[in-house]
């Protein structure tokens, strides 16, 4: 058999044992990855990006630069503390303001553990030890429920204390969406030691704490640029990937996906670059900054340090499955990552 024939036979049964193999393919797909990782590694997040926007000019990406303002979030302003008997306590990661607490500043002599009309009610975070110990109990809904029950039966203030070592624990939640109490709420780590009652009731041995709580917030504003790079601009639906700009192994990702997405013709790829302090937004509030009524989508993937992959349902976005990195190499790192997304994206590769 002539070489010239013998040569093509075998890349012609290569090519469809390759086509026939998943496993093939994913091999191939990883050793893409890995060159193309090693190659952008040796350079900065900065020429990484300039090297990919070019690469997507050439492949004719609709670029843009879409300027933002949105108010989303909240912060505690400086005003904000907690005085118990005259001790100011510092405000942490420990003691803090729930944020749906009011802004208000309520004070009065309270007695831990008592619900007393018209004062504040220091109270414990769990019923027992073993609810504590309870890594399904609802703990944020149950303290959300407590406040507002709370306000309704005359509390001026409330302040939880952690009573059981426990394995969930209530945080300062700036992206909360829940709805305001109309008292001001707190969270702290011990439950204040009481004075002794005055001596005509000294019999009552329950002591009292003097409370002084001032709980102040202000919105968060975002201000900055997206800037966006969409493909297939026909195609009904659209794949968004929300993408730290700064983040050079979302970078190496972003390039690594790019090919394949530019070969689907059933769906849009929205690129968006974020700074890293942006990176929260939630996808719906990037999508109306952009302001782009003509994207539909059902789907979006925050491309950073590890690859989350979102879904929209009836209750909003559903975070699917967080990828895993647990490889010592950045290279097998995004190999696993980047074929876990395209197989949850059916996306050929």
């Amino acid at each position: 058999m002539p070489r010239g024939l013998f040569l093509l036979l075998f890349l012609c049964i290569s090519k469809l044992s390759l086509a026939s193999h998943p496993k093939k393919q994913s091999l191939l797909l990883c050793r893409q990855v890995q060159k193309v990782a090693k190659k952008i590694f040796t350079t900065s997040p900065s020429d990484a990006f300039q090297k990919w926007e070019h690469y997507c000019i050439k492949n004719k990406g609709l670029i843009t630069t879409v300027p933002y303002a949105v108010d989303y979030g909240i912060t505690m302003d400086t005003s904000s503390y907690l005085v118990f008997n005259g001790q100011k306590i510092v405000l942490d990661d420990a003691n803090f303001p729930l944020a749906y607490s009011a802004n208000a500043q309520v004070s009065g002599n309270c007695i831990p553990d008592v619900m007393e009309q018209n004062n504040i009610w220091i109270l414990p975070l769990h019923d027992d030890e073993e609810q504590a110990k309870d890594s399904l109990f609802p703990l944020q809904k149950i303290c959300f429920e407590r406040v507002i029950a709370a306000a309704e039966q005359g509390a001026t203030g409330i302040i939880f204390y952690s009573n059981f070592k426990h394995n969930q624990a209530l945080y300062f939640n700036a992206l909360d969406t829940h709805q305001k109490a109309t008292i001001p709420a707190m969270v702290v780590a011990q439950k204040p030691s009481g004075k002794n009652i005055q001596a005509e009731d000294k019999d009552n041995a329950l002591g009292y704490v003097y409370a002084d709580m001032k709980v102040q917030f202000q919105p968060t504003r975002y201000e900055g640029f997206f800037k966006t790079m969409l493909f297939n601009q026909q195609a009904t639906a659209t794949r968004v990937f929300v993408v730290e700009e700064n983040n050079l192994d979302a970078l190496v990702f972003s390039t690594c996906l790019t090919p394949y997405l530019l070969k689907d013709k059933t769906h849009n790829s929205l690129f968006i670059f974020v700074k890293k302090e942006h990176g929260s937004l939630p996808i719906d509030t990037i999508l109306k900054a952009c302001n782009n009524p003509s994207i539909t989508t059902t789907s979006y993937c925050s491309l950073n340090s590890r690859a989350s992959y979102y879904r929209k349902e009836t209750q909003g976005w559903v975070l699917i499955e967080a990828v895993q990195q647990k490889e010592s190499t950045a290279e097998l790192n995004f190999c696993k990552a980047l074929n876990a997304l395209l197989d949850k994206m059916q996306i050929t590769h």
